[in-house]
């Protein structure tokens, strides 16, 4: 996942599925061993293991996963005005004109 995020520029973010909360916040069970894992091979420095635990235990991760994927989303979709108003009526008409229907 991480090549193909710097090779093809695929965005990656973590998602928790069928993990309690709790196990999060507090940092428990196979995220709390996960968590010393990245410690103990010294691949993050303190300070950044520090700062996961932090916003982990505020639920502030969940928030930012949400809030990038609403970005994502936002950004995929044509936004399109709320003033559009018959339009199906003019397609019809310029379609006539051209001679397709």
């Amino acid at each position: 996942m991480a090549e193909s995020r710097n090779t093809r520029r695929h965005k990656i973010m973590p998602i928790f599925y069928n993990v309690p909360p709790s196990e999060i916040k507090y940092q428990t069970k196979h995220y709390g061993n996960a968590i010393v894992s990245h410690a103990n091979k010294k691949q993050f420095n303190d300070e950044t293991i520090n700062k996961w635990k932090a916003a982990l235990s505020k639920g502030e991760f969940a928030k930012e996963v949400l809030n990038n994927v609403l970005t994502e989303l936002k950004a995929a979709y044509l936004e399109v005005s709320d003033c559009l108003v018959e339009v199906d009526n003019h397609v019809d008409e310029i379609m006539r004109m051209i001679g397709t229907q």
